[in-house]
């Protein structure tokens, strides 16, 4: 059996063997690498923006009774236009046209001026591009067409000459606010008899040989 020195001695020798060995600088693990964060993706491309062209300003279209007398032919009656805005070809009520530029027959809208003057004619959507100056002159796909002079006499742009000349076919009898008005319904009858273009001619193959009896 140890004696009680034996036993101190043993303790005191286990004691200096765990004590640290002079000041030695205790080892750290190496810190972890630092990853860059990665750049954000870049926004998708904003879409350009359209410039929409400003709405036309509603137009004002004075009423005022009025006629075209169609003198020079027999193709055409005369054609009046009321102060209510009834408009009729010879004895035949034929529409209405309405201070907002509307030309309507049978409740169905056949022409229509903006504030422009840009005149549309849903029945026709293939006939050229047609405005109507307040003075009654008539630009069809930016040429005159059409214009009115002071004593009323029509003066249509001839076609081989390019020069605008009296045509001698329909008069103008009325006040000058009523001109622009006169002017939707001439330049609607004028278009409504324009005929449309002929479609292109279609391709066709060769003609196939006649079979032998």
């Amino acid at each position: 059996m140890l004696t009680l020195s034996q036993i101190v001695a043993t303790l005191a020798l286990a004691g200096a063997a765990a004590a640290p060995l002079g000041c030695k600088k205790q080892e750290t693990a190496p810190a972890p690498p630092v990853t860059a964060p990665k750049p954000a993706a870049a926004p998708p491309p904003i879409a350009p923006q359209v410039a929409r062209p400003p709405a036309s300003a509603p137009v004002v279209l004075p009423i005022a009774a009025n006629n075209l007398s169609m003198a020079g032919t027999s193709s055409f009656r005369d054609l009046s236009l009321a102060a209510d805005g009834t408009v009729t070809v010879g004895d035949k009520v034929v529409g209405v046209l309405t201070a907002d530029g509307k030309l309507t027959k049978d409740g169905q809208v056949v022409a229509a001026l903006d504030g422009d003057g840009n005149l549309t004619l849903p029945t026709y959507p293939d006939v050229p591009p047609v405005r109507i100056d307040p003075d009654g002159t008539i630009l069809v796909d930016g040429d005159v067409a059409m214009t009115m002079s002071d004593d009323g006499k029509i003066y249509t742009r001839n076609k081989k000459t390019g020069e605008l000349e009296e045509n001698y076919l329909a008069i103008y009898e009325g006040p000058p606010e009523g001109r622009r008005a006169s002017a939707v319904l001439l330049a609607t009858m004028m278009m409504a008899v324009t005929p449309s273009p002929a479609p292109p001619p279609t391709e066709r193959g060769p003609t196939p040989a006649p079979s032998a009896p």
